[in-house]
């Protein structure tokens, strides 16, 4: 079973990605900000893919949020959402894939794939 989190403040974008990403073999949950999707990633036990926007409005952002979980869980394959293009350096820095807003639901299905 394949384990997704999508992290994103806005609630549109999340249901969005859900529906896009929700397939037999695929378990997909979101949270709004990073505080509760830490506290997703502990209980799911680490994910196999994060899905985090870079800009939230709490204290931590995308980057911190994968920082954290590259930390805890490095096998997790994560990717940073922004409509920045200016955040690619970071998600190279992090060693996330990044994906520029907006964005065809294509790149985020090829994305979680590979």
């Amino acid at each position: 079973m394949k384990k997704i989190l999508i992290v994103d403040d806005d609630a549109d974008n999340r249901l969005m990605l859900v529906d896009a990403l929700s397939a037999p073999g695929r378990v997909v949950s979101t949270a709004d900000n990073a505080a509760r999707a830490f506290e997703a990633l502990e209980r799911l036990g680490g994910v196999d893919v994060l899905l985090t926007d870079q800009n939230m409005p709490t204290d931590n952002d995308g980057s911190a949020l994968i920082a954290e979980t590259k930390k805890r869980w490095p096998q997790t394959k994560c990717v940073l959402m922004s409509g920045r293009h200016g955040n690619l350096a970071e998600a190279e820095r992090l060693n996330a894939r990044f994906l520029p807003k907006p964005y065809r639901l294509e790149e985020v299905l090829f994305l979680c794939a590979t």
